[in-house]
């Protein structure tokens, strides 16, 4: 991943070919990102097999850079990392994207050596609530990908004068992480209320 030290911690013995871990951690020094786990580690051909759970504390993605800089941040969740590559993935907790307010979300995921996708994200966001979809790799190059519906949301988080609450299909791609990085944004089926009129339909790019 190329983004410095950690320090790592653990507790734990080895048998018949599995690694226990009673309990591990590793902190990113530069950040202070933790994240705490325990379970097993099975070696075997086309492995290895993990079944692990954990928590973290911290988080931000990219883990590198200046904090001001960083578009995600997350600051406490549950994980299980469960499988061989790509490992199947399962997240609980708090996000907040740039500035906004905190969002909890739900994912479920697959996390490879250059990529994570997630084929389903619940978020609660702006009012509202989101199902959606997407993939972020880091290698050969930064990029991230958003899809899905939204209900609900309050416009007036971006717009303080277009208060209401808006319907929506919505497809994000982002040719890197910096929050100033080419992005693409586009809207479809636009339904709800805006102004406490009706939200007519039409498509945007960004």
């Amino acid at each position: 991943l190329k983004v410095g030290l950690f320090a790592t911690e653990f507790d734990g013995y080895y048998q018949n070919h599995v690694l226990t871990a009673r309990h591990m951690s590793a902190r990113h020094i530069a950040t202070g990102a933790l994240a705490n786990g325990s379970g097993t580690i099975q070696v075997m051909k086309g492995g290895p097999l993990l079944n692990l759970e954990g928590n973290w504390h911290d988080f931000r993605w990219p883990l590198v850079g200046k904090d001001k800089d960083v578009p995600f941040h997350s600051p406490a969740g549950q994980y299980t990392l469960k499988g061989t590559l790509p490992y199947d993935v399962h997240l609980d907790g708090i996000a907040r994207v740039l500035d906004y307010p905190l969002m909890p979300a739900k994912v479920d995921g697959t996390l490879g050596k250059e990529y994570f996708n997630w084929s389903r994200a619940e978020v609660d966001l702006f009012q509202g609530h989101a199902s959606v979809n997407g993939a972020v790799t880091w290698s050969p190059k930064d990029t991230w990908t958003v899809s899905g519906h939204l209900t609900g949301i309050d416009p007036s988080y971006f717009r303080p004068d277009l208060p209401g609450k808006l319907d929506f299909n919505l497809s994000v791609a982002g040719k890197s992480f910096d929050p100033r990085g080419d992005t693409t944004i586009d809207f479809s089926n636009l339904g709800g209320r805006l102004r406490g009129a009706l939200a007519r339909d039409r498509k945007s790019v960004v």
